[in-house]
């Protein structure tokens, strides 16, 4: 599938790809399955001390590891992943739009002359659809707001869902 060619660089062979997720055990399960299929992967995750994670990050940006798995909290923001990373899946969430956008933007910076290929990949069950509607309402509430919409009530109900 394309998505499969995307990951695994077919389309691009020379690019780096990084999945973020939110969950310790989430990061550990996709190194372990990305193994046994056959890619070598670099994880950083809070629980490196920080020269070791800038390692792990440093070996993403020049090119020397093709896949990372990278946990938002630890790596969301203050590195750069250019010029060796070009694709980025999110896997979880976090709990704002923000921490995902300086996600994305990790890829996005001075250095940077590839197209950056961004997928949020969201499961049809009722936890990632309810944080999705989340983020989607969290966002349409500060649109309204930064657009100057006087009327708009901001309410910590529109910020949630029930699955």
């Amino acid at each position: 599938t394309t998505l499969f060619r995307m990951i695994t660089g077919e389309e691009h062979p020379d690019d780096g790809t990084v999945f973020f997720v939110h969950h310790l055990e989430t990061a550990a399960t996709l190194q372990a399955t990305l193994k046994d299929i056959g890619y070598d992967t670099v994880v950083a995750t809070g629980e490196l001390n920080n020269e070791k994670r800038l390692a792990v990050l440093d070996s993403l940006m020049t090119g020397a590891a093709k896949y990372g798995v990278l946990t938002i909290g630890a790596c969301g923001t203050g590195f750069n992943l250019c010029p060796g990373v070009s694709r980025v899946f999110f896997l979880e969430y976090a709990d704002t739009e923000a921490e995902m956008d300086q996600c994305e933007h990790r890829l996005q910076r001075l250095g940077a002359v590839k197209q950056v290929y961004s997928c949020w990949i969201t499961l049809d069950h009722p936890r990632d659809r309810a944080h999705v509607t989340k983020l989607q309402n969290k966002k349409r509430v500060s649109s309204n707001v930064m657009d100057g919409h006087k009327n708009q009530r901001i309410s910590f109900e529109e910020c949630t869902t029930r699955p």
